[in-house]
C-alpha cells in the first residue's frame, strides 16, 4: 500500500555485439543430441502405427461403393435455404469513457511481484542480479567445469577462472536477457 509507481523500467547497458568481450560474432549452434548411454531405456522392437483405423463402410453417401474412403462424392450436396429477416446489430449507446478504469501496474497481474520477487520491485535491481550471478557461478564452478577450462586453455588455473568470472559478471544483464528470450519463445526449440 506504500508502494510508488516506479515508472519505466531502467535500460540496462548492454554491449552491441558479443565480439568485444567474448571474441565471437554469433551465438553458438544448438548442441547435438546426446548419444544413448546405459542409463537410457532400451529401444523397443515393436513399432506402433500412429494412424487412425479405416472405417468398415463409407461415411459419406456414395452411389458407387468402389469409391475410395475419404473422397468426396460426385453428386452435389443439397442445400436448404430459407429467408430470414435482417437484424440490426449496431449499438446506439456509446460506452462512457469514465467507465473504463485506466491501466496501472498495481492493478495488473504483475502486482504480486512486489511481494514475492527477491528485488521486492517490478524489476530486478543490480543487487538482485549480482546475487543471482553469485549463486549461478557457485553452481557452475565445479570440478568438471574447471577441468574443461584447464584442458581448453593454455594457462588454465585460478587466474583463468577469475577472468571468465569477470567477463560473465560484467555481461550478466545480457546473459539473463538472452536466457529470458530463449525461455519465453519457441526459437530455442527450432533445429
Amino acid at each position: 500500500k506504500n508502494a510508488v509507481d516506479p515508472g519505466n523500467a531502467p535500460e540496462p547497458e548492454m554491449p552491441t555485439d558479443l565480439n568485444g568481450d567474448f571474441g565471437i560474432t554469433a551465438l553458438p549452434m544448438k548442441p547435438p543430441a546426446p548419444y544413448p548411454t546405459s542409463r537410457d531405456p532400451p529401444a523397443s522392437g515393436i513399432s506402433a502405427s500412429l494412424t487412425w483405423p479405416l472405417p468398415d463402410r463409407h461415411t459419406l453417401p456414395v452411389d458407387d461403393p468402389s469409391v475410395w474412403f475419404g473422397t468426396v462424392p460426385n453428386a452435389l450436396p443439397l442445400l436448404d435455404a430459407e429467408a430470414r429477416s435482417v437484424v440490426d446489430l449496431r449499438m446506439d449507446d456509446k460506452p462512457k469513457a469514465d467507465a473504463v478504469k485506466p491501466w496501472t501496474v498495481d492493478d495488473s497481474l504483475f502486482a504480486p511481484r512486489k511481494t514475492y520477487a527477491d528485488s521486492k520491485s517490478y524489476w530486478n535491481s543490480t543487487k538482485t542480479t549480482k546475487r543471482a550471478f553469485d549463486i549461478d557461478w557457485a553452481r557452475l564452478n565445479q570440478r568438471r567445469f574447471r577441468q574443461t577450462i584447464d584442458k581448453e586453455d593454455d594457462n588454465g588455473g585460478d587466474d583463468e577462472m577469475m577472468e571468465i568470472k569477470e567477463v560473465l559478471e560484467r555481461n550478466r544483464d545480457l546473459l539473463y536477457a538472452v536466457f529470458s528470450w530463449y525461455a519465453t519463445t519457441n526459437r530455442g526449440m527450432d533445429g
